[in-house]
């Protein structure tokens, strides 16, 4: 005598939808740490260019480059290189949509004195994204005219 069994072989649908489940998991953490990579990336290029531009106006100024001061005007969404004045010879670099800039400075302008590169408008800038606002660096700029970035 034989016997016929009733068991056919498959998945059930709790089987399938566990699976389900634990690949929409996977997937949207995969997701998100490449959007935040993303934006950390934005956050310190944007911070990196505008660290640099700080750093030429100082330099150019401990080199007497054309005889002048030069200096920065901060704006919210770029920084302007400039010499002597606001005006004069400028060079603006736009920091994209995706950038804020803020800061203590007074008159949004940093000048740096030709040959020591000191300045009289020390404060910090802080560099955020204009998506979270959670996360931010700080640009200090010193009286000495050296800045600093965390």
């Amino acid at each position: 005598m034989t016997q016929k069994s009733s068991l056919k072989a498959g998945f059930t649908f709790i089987e399938i939808a566990i699976v389900i489940a634990i690949l929409v998991l996977v997937i949207s953490t995969v997701t998100f740490s490449f959007f935040s990579f993303g934006q950390r990336q934005s956050l310190d290029e944007g911070s990196l260019n505008v660290l640099s531009v700080f750093n030429e106006a100082r330099s150019m100024a401990m080199s007497s480059k054309n005889f002048s001061n030069y200096g920065v005007h901060i704006n919210q969404d770029s920084v302007i290189l400039f010499q002597n004045s606001f005006g004069t010879g400028n060079s603006e670099y736009d920091t994209g949509n995706t950038i804020n800039l803020s800061t203590t400075i007074v008159g949004n302008e940093v000048l740096f004195n030709k040959v020591t590169g000191e300045t009289a408008n020390n404060g910090t800038i802080t560099i955020s994204l204009t998506s979270s606002s959670s996360q931010s660096k700080t640009i200090t700029i010193y009286p000495t005219g050296a800045t600093e970035m965390n």
